[in-house]
């Protein structure tokens, strides 16, 4: 188990998170004997509770990172394909209707990331974005998983994404 790291407590006990990927669960090793003799917790059971990596905060608490089994990613990634962006078109050609509830749904959704305003912040700025209504709906709907992004498709309906898309492409920055 190349990916097991031992974890060594300042009491000299020796914990080795171990696994099984085949029946979903995880152990810890645990010796107080600088490891001649090894007992194990309790199982750790939940959905890809697998590879795990234990750490030890400063405050002197124990965290086990797991890897999750499987994932959903090609469900949202066949989802996105189904879904060609260039065929997209956006419903709303201007902003004054919508705004009201497409600032809502910004602040509720993108602001944590994007910057109250949508001058950036953890996430890139989206004021002033050369993107098409297209590229900005796909990415609203599927997230960049490599940048961090989650995609909204699951919480967000159609109309509420092309709400924040109009909001982007028209909303000035100080509005």
């Amino acid at each position: 188990m190349t990916r097991a790291h031992p974890l060594e407590l300042p009491s000299g006990r020796i914990l080795v998170p171990l696994y099984s990927d085949g029946y979903s669960f995880s152990l810890i090793a645990i010796s107080d004997d600088g490891g001649a003799t090894w007992s194990s917790s309790e199982p750790l059971v939940g959905a890809g509770a697998v590879q795990p990596t234990l750490v030890r905060r400063r405050d002197g608490a124990i965290v086990a990172y797991m890897r999750k089994l499987g994932t959903d990613i090609p469900v949202k990634k066949a989802a996105a394909a189904a879904q060609d962006p260039a065929a997209l078109k956006n419903p709303y050609t201007e902003l004054k209707s919508i705004k009201a509830d497409a600032k809502s749904i910004y602040a509720k959704d993108c602001a944590s990331c994007h910057g109250d305003e949508g001058k950036g912040g953890l996430g890139p700025a989206l004021k002033g974005s050369t993107k098409s209504d297209a590229e900005l709906y796909a990415i609203i709907a599927n997230g960049i998983e490599a940048n961090g992004m989650p995609g909204f498709s699951g919480s967000l309906d159609g109309q509420k994404i092309w709400k924040l898309v109009t909001l982007i492409k028209l909303g000035k920055s100080d509005d």
